[in-house]
């Protein structure tokens, strides 16, 4: 199967389409967080769909929730792929949750082919005969996978879940520990909660055990009471037979003083022949009388000096070779090598890594600069900001100078604000005179002024009159007021009089107010002042909005600046080191201030081994002179001694040898022996001879305790007697026991009659009531034993199936692992995997097999990384042993290697395993992928395609 392309319409935050090589290995380039694992995510996604999920506590957000566009948008993905030399065009509207599949070559749609029940599509399942759990994992090899291996214990957990399980994520080993814990959880008649079963049955066998012992003990009773009459007649035998043991006792005890006594005479003797010996030993030494042996241990003190400095200086001749020569010289030819620098200045030394931090700090604010302009300039485009209406309005309104510009910003509130006073002071109470307008004829207004004035008068003379006329007056001033007001009204002249001379002023500066804005208008080419004021108003919207990102594109700018000048100075800094860098970058400036700071170690560790050789030569010449002086020393000693005569002359290299040490040392312990034997010895022996008193006295003794013995043999009838074999004390001891026992029986004979009736009441009580509890017990004894079978008979099935797959995956995977780890790890081979699929691998150097503790013990993390990436690697294979091989994902999966391992392992991918399979190789690892292509050009450019991330 290949994956010829993948076009995301919209998929977290990717959007646009990615192509790949089918015949050659796909690296993927880019930082972390910019959309690697969305790409995997998608793939996955186009070609097996997203898993139903729901949400949950522990999920509160779907996968399908989570790869939802971020910019809004459609959401879907679609998969150009070729299997079997067909290829098809799979699409899935992620957002309708709708499949569409294609053939490539006609177009014509066969997505029906592929329905299942319950409306589903089995698209992959079908053309490559692999479930979506096994596609993950004989296709895709993730970074975390690698990063939770701590031992080799892991990894044999991980096989057992690819062997065991259908979905890869238990083994049959955790449903072999499931079955264990159902064990651990019974509820049985003793237990107070959940519990083991086993626990169960012990108690129950323990309870039962006690019941059985109870009983056998209440009948072993009943038979008892009935024969204590017998057992008290053989306890008055048992009486009679201890009382004879003890004569017998009494007897051995007297017998053995005796003979006590006898040998303490015959041992007198001895020491008399003894001392004699001792003293002819003593005539024989006489000669070492004289001997120092207050020299002695200063000898042994001088000569484990002499040895101990004379290893001190072959060590130090050695280490100084070693240790300070050696690596002296080393360190010479590194500073040799680093001549060039010599062209920088002193104050130069950590100039570079200032400057390398600036330039770093420097891409990363403006990488940072250009990601939020790009983010902002999309959320205008967004919210629908029209940029170009924006220049538009900035260049027409360019034209307004400052002034006008502030007046037009303040219009608008200054005309509302005069209309405002105009209203409060039209609202203030009429006055008691109206006034006309001066608009009108003279005539009318004298008319409307006539009538106004006689209505009141003939009011008030209709008040004075008394008469008839009175109503007739009253009305006829009525409709002389009324007819004035009827003439003030058609002329519209009737208004308010102003209160204040401010009216008139509000009228003129609203007048002057319009008027000024209707120049600018004019000025500007509009025809209207509202028009005007309502793009100032679009115009100051738009500013406003658009600030943040005017203001990035000028820090943009500055940053350029300020990174050029950087790149300018480093150029400079670079040139007088006698480095070349086009353009210069921060890593050529770190390797720069490495070397500089590599220089200064180098000289400062030449200035330490200098030091340390002067020492090491001052140290090696002191511990001569004192070896000298050691030498002299044990020569006077040897002379007062007698090994030296006194007319030789002092020969130090003589008294340093062995054989004149072992000779002084001879000499010094027959003087210590004479000396022990005239100090210790002899003067002992002679305080240990026998005075004629003690020995009268010991002859009585022995006579004392015969006549006694006499007297026992008397009281014993027995044919032979028999002769002692321990101290009189022994038979001290036996014969104070024998009298305790000989107390015990006579006791217990009496007892046996107390314990009759108590024996029998007991027995009437307790037999019934323990037999119907036992019978309780062996009922829940039974239980208990029917559902630990069960479980059992459970785990040895699940147990003989899990080592009959394991055993087969063993036999996969030990030739395909053993090949992929040689070019993976040349200094290991021949791994196997053993039937619960742990393995033993062997080291090429030595030869040596190493089993699973070794591996954890000896190998490094790194090595079981390329371990785990070799049976992954194997397990892929494994899947795809059949006709369709699926393409391989590895999303950085070197992330942990070496410098060497990397090489070797993108040399094996690009050689040997993407002629197999089409490969997708992914990584944040940018700088190490370009500087092993600038190692092997050509073969990066026969086997490699390098793939570009659509924009984020």
């Amino acid at each position: 199967m290949k994956i010829d392309r993948i076009h995301m319409t919209g998929f977290g935050a990717l959007r646009g389409e990615v192509n790949f090589a089918g015949d050659r290995c796909n690296l993927i380039l880019a930082p972390n967080e910019s959309g690697k694992s969305t790409l995997v995510a998608a793939i996955l996604t186009a070609l097996y769909g997203l898993p139903e999920e729901r949400h949950s506590r522990n999920r509160p957000i779907t996968r399908r929730d989570a790869y939802r566009p971020w910019d809004g948008g459609p959401y879907g993905v679609e998969a150009h792929f070729t299997v079997a030399g067909r290829g098809y065009s799979l699409q899935r509207d992620l957002a309708a949750d709708r499949v569409t599949l294609r053939e490539a070559q006609t177009g014509k749609e066969i997505t029906e082919e592929f329905r299942v029940s319950g409306g589903r599509y089995e698209i992959l399942e079908r053309l490559l005969q692999l479930e979506r759990s096994d596609f993950v994992r004989s296709a895709l090899v993730r970074q975390h996978e690698i990063h939770a291996i701590r031992d080799s214990a892991d990894i044999t957990h991980r096989l057992q879940r690819f062997a065991t399980s259908q979905r890869g994520d238990i083994t049959a080993g955790e449903a072999l520990q499931a079955l264990e814990r159902s064990l651990a959880r019974y509820r049985g008649r003793t237990l107070a909660g959940p519990g083991r079963v086993e626990t169960e049955l012990q108690r129950l066998d323990e309870r039962l055990q006690a019941i059985t012992d109870s009983l056998r003990t209440l009948e072993e009773e009943r038979a008892a009471a009935e024969d204590k009459v017998a057992a008290a007649n053989r306890l008055a035998q048992r009486e009679e037979e201890i009382t004879a043991q003890r004569e017998l006792l009494d007897y051995l005890r007297t017998r053995a003083v005796v003979l006590e006594i006898e040998r303490d005479l015959e041992e007198r003797q001895r020491s008399a022949g003894r001392l004699e010996a001792l003293r002819t030993e003593r005539d024989d030494l006489e000669a070492y009388q004289r001997f120092p042996l207050d020299l002695m241990g200063e000898m042994n003190e001088l000569r484990g000096k002499s040895q101990e400095l004379t290893a001190r200086i072959q060590e130090a001749g050695a280490g100084l070779e070693r240790e300070v020569n050696r690596p002296l010289q080393e360190v010479h030819r590194e500073l040799q090598s680093l001549a060039p620098l010599d062209g920088l200045l002193p104050d130069d030394e950590h100039t570079p890594a200032a400057l390398a931090l600036r330039m770093r700090d420097l891409e990363g604010r403006l990488e940072q600069k250009i990601q939020r302009t790009e983010a902002e300039d999309r959320r205008l485009q967004h919210e629908g900001v029209n940029r170009e209406r924006a220049r538009d309005l900035r260049d027409r309104l360019l034209a307004l100078d400052p002034g006008r510009h502030r007046f037009l910003d303040g219009y608008g509130g200054q005309v509302m604000e005069l209309q405002a006073r105009r209203h409060e002071l039209e609202e203030l109470p009429l006055p008691d005179i109206f006034v006309a307008s001066t608009g009108g004829s003279t005539a009318t207004t004298a008319a409307s002024a006539l009538c106004l004035i006689l209505g009141p008068l003939i009011l008030v003379l209709a008040g004075w009159t008394r008469s008839a006329l009175t109503l007739l007056l009253a009305l006829l001033g009525i409709a002389a007021l009324g007819a004035g007001f009827l003439l003030l009204r058609r002329r519209g002249a009737l208004q308010r009089p102003p209160t204040h001379p401010e009216m008139f002023s509000l009228e003129r500066e609203l007048a002057e107010l319009q008027e000024r804005a209707q120049d600018c208008a004019r000025r500007l080419g509009y025809r209207d002042v509202d028009k005007l004021l309502q793009d100032l108003r679009q115009y100051a919207d738009l500013q406003r909005r658009t600030a943040t990102l005017d203001r990035l594109q000028e820090g943009q700018q500055l940053l350029r600046q300020e990174l050029a000048a950087a790149e300018e100075q480093a150029a400079e800094l670079l040139s007088r080191a006698g480095r070349r860098a086009e353009p210069p970058t921060a890593p050529s400036v770190e390797a720069l201030q490495g070397a500089l700071e590599l220089r200064q170690q180098h000289a400062r560790r030449r200035d330490d081994l200098e030091r340390r050789q002067l020492l090491g030569t001052q140290e090696a010449s002191t511990l001569q002179r004192r070896l000298e002086g050691v030498g002299l020393r044990m020569d006077e000693i040897l002379h007062l001694g007698g090994l030296r005569a006194q007319e030789q002359e002092p020969d130090v290299a003589a008294a340093l040898t062995d054989d004149i040490f072992q000779r002084f040392t001879e000499a010094g312990q027959k003087a210590e022996r004479y000396r022990h034997l005239v100090d210790e010895l002899i003067p002992q022996a002679e305080a240990g001879g026998a005075p004629a008193d003690w020995l009268a006295q010991r002859r009585l003794e022995k006579q004392t305790m015969e006549e006694e013995l006499a007297s026992i043999m008397e009281r014993i009838s027995l044919p032979s007697l028999p002769q002692p074999e321990h101290p009189s004390s022994q038979y001290v001891r036996d014969h104070k026991r024998t009298q305790e026992r000989l107390d015990a029986v006579r006791k217990e004979r009496q007892d046996a009659h107390d314990q009759v009736a108590d024996l029998l009441r007991r027995y009437r009580e307790e037999v019934p009531r323990l037999a119907q509890e036992r019978e309780e017990l062996q009922r829940a004894r039974h239980r208990a034993h029917r559902f630990a079978g069960s479980v059992r008979l459970a785990s040895e099935v699940l147990a003989e199936i899990a080592r009959e797959s394991y055993e087969e995956w063993a036999t996969a995977l030990n030739h395909r692992t053993s090949s992929i780890l040689a070019h993976l790890n040349p200094g290991y081979r021949d791994i196997r995997f053993d039937t619960d699929l742990s393995f033993t691998l062997e080291t090429v150097a030595s030869g040596r097999r190493l089993d699973r503790n070794q591996v954890d013990a000896q190998l490094s993390s790194g090595a079981r990384d390329q371990i785990y990436l070799a049976i992954r690697l194997a397990v892929c294979q494994l899947f795809s042993a059949g006709e369709i091989r699926t393409p391989l994902i590895l999303d950085d999966v070197l992330a942990t290697s070496d410098d060497a391992r990397f090489d070797r392992a993108l040399c094996f991918l690009a050689e040997t395993l993407s002629r197999r399979h089409q490969v997708l190789l992914l990584s944040c690892q940018s700088e190490r992928h370009l500087a092993w292509r600038a190692r092997h050009p050509d073969l990066f450019d026969a086997r490699f395609n390098l793939v570009e991330l659509p924009s984020a």
